[in-house]
């Protein structure tokens, strides 16, 4: 009986993971984003977390957020004149995504940060390592399904710049 107990606890817990650390994580990393862009003083922006429909959407500061059904698988940031703005600073755009969720997962290693109770410690170690897992994975140069990752965009940006001032 304090096994089946045991194990139901677990298992709500799990999905209570499942359901609030990947999306918490893909909001650090989309704010990243969207953080460095403003600093860059790129216009607007939109901010999707999730896949499927809609479940609402709000503007706030000139961006427009969508958090849609499945909301624990990924999201993505875009801007309608990235392309115009310097390379540097497109760039420091495409990697500040992975540098957010750097600097989270350095913050989540701070001793003290979430050791309350056990669940809520095993808790923030989950939440820690999907911020170096969805940090390194979005340096890695990659392209699944048509969608770049942050680093493939990064590389794809230097090689357009030096083939550009190596032509004769």
């Amino acid at each position: 009986m304090v096994m089946v107990y045991m194990w139901g606890e677990m298992v709500l817990f799990f999905l209570f993971c499942l359901v609030t650390i990947p999306p918490i994580t893909h909001l650090f990393h989309e704010m990243g984003h969207l953080l460095m862009a403003k600093i860059m003083l790129v216009p607007g922006g939109n901010v999707v977390i999730g896949k499927g429909k809609v479940l609402f959407s709000f503007s706030f500061f000139e961006t427009t957020f969508h958090i849609h059904q499945w909301f624990f698988l990924g999201g993505s940031t875009t801007f309608a004149s990235v392309d115009k703005i310097p390379v540097w600073r497109r760039c420091l755009i495409y990697l500040g995504g992975p540098l957010m969720n750097g600097l989270c997962a350095f913050a989540l290693l701070t001793p003290g940060f979430g050791y309350a109770e056990h669940w809520t410690t095993v808790w923030f170690q989950w939440l820690l390592l999907m911020n170096i897992w969805v940090c390194i994975v979005n340096l890695i140069p990659f392209q699944q399904r048509g969608k770049k990752s942050d680093g493939k965009l990064f590389i794809e940006t230097i090689q357009s710049v030096l083939l550009t001032k190596m032509r004769f």
